[in-house]
């Protein structure tokens, strides 16, 4: 039971009624969560730890699953049921199944047991020579031939380009694409708000996205997973799908086989509105 009161929503003003909404709107809560509404006693503190909250896990490298996976770790180490309890569903929610969390706890585990030993026999660490490797790397000399030859011709001019800088259409409210045609292929550069969504569509041409910062949730016919840097989805074409950001915004690639030529003739009508 807890030992102090809140600021429940319906009371808040001034400052702390101003965190409460924008908590909500960056991370996407219907409720403002309890430990903040007890923050809220004081304004001040409230505020310095949204904002730290925001600069650790809204920013960075690290992908937002990540870094509620080490809070989670954190929680259990301490004991905090209220966090385990915050942190577990969090991790959920972001796409980790049940199975890789028993296998998250179980890593805690082993080394809260391999630390008691180290440090009850006070075992000193050694430096290795060569850190082990999984595997032997295997190269494939046949990949690339040793001699290459070329006539000077092309079905396009080559072209380099900074995906950012692209034109860009933007096919729904905070999300952004850029893309960029070949003869039989396309890329599109895109970039999603926080918590902008792409409704349900579909093409005949087939796709593949790789993520490269952020989180988004995925729903490709049947399946729906949060997917993080690093994480790649295929869609065959002509399966329904669409994409919904997190708190954190998303930036990701699309590939499409052959290209979508309704991108072309939207980016043309643009430029020719522009003019």
């Amino acid at each position: 039971m807890t030992i102090v009161g809140s600021v429940e929503e319906h009371e808040a003003t001034g400052l702390v009624k101003e965190i409460y909404e924008e908590m909500k709107q960056v991370r996407g809560w219907d409720k403002v969560p309890v430990i903040w509404r007890v923050m809220a006693l004081q304004p001040e503190y409230l505020k310095a730890n949204w904002e730290r909250y925001k600069a650790i896990m809204l920013n960075g490298s690290l992908d937002l699953l990540t870094k509620e996976m080490i809070a989670l770790t954190v929680s259990m180490v301490n004991r905090c049921s209220y966090c385990i309890d915050s942190h577990s569903l969090a991790v959920k929610k972001l796409g980790l199944t049940q199975e890789q969390l028993v296998e998250m706890v179980s890593v805690i585990d082993f080394f809260a047991g391999t630390n008691v030993l180290s440090s009850g026999l006070k075992i000193e660490f050694e430096q290795p020579n060569q850190w082990g490797r999984r595997g032997e790397l295997s190269i494939n000399k046949e990949y690339f031939r040793e001699s290459v030859s070329w006539d000077g011709t092309a079905d396009y001019e080559p072209f380099f380009a900074h995906a950012p800088e692209l034109d860009f259409l933007e096919a729904a409210e905070g999300v952004k694409l850029r893309p960029m045609f070949g003869k039989d292929l396309m890329i599109s550069y895109v970039t999603f708000a926080p918590n902008s969504v792409a409704p349900a569509h579909q093409h005949p041409q087939e796709q593949m996205t790789l993520v490269l910062s952020g989180s988004c949730e995925f729903t490709v016919g049947n399946l729906k997973q949060v997917i993080t840097a690093g994480d790649a989805v295929a869609i065959p074409g002509n399966v329904p799908h669409s994409a919904a950001a997190l708190a954190e915004g998303c930036v990701c690639v699309d590939v499409f086989a052959p290209p979508r030529e309704a991108f072309k003739e939207l980016m043309q009508k643009q430029k020719g509105a522009a003019k």
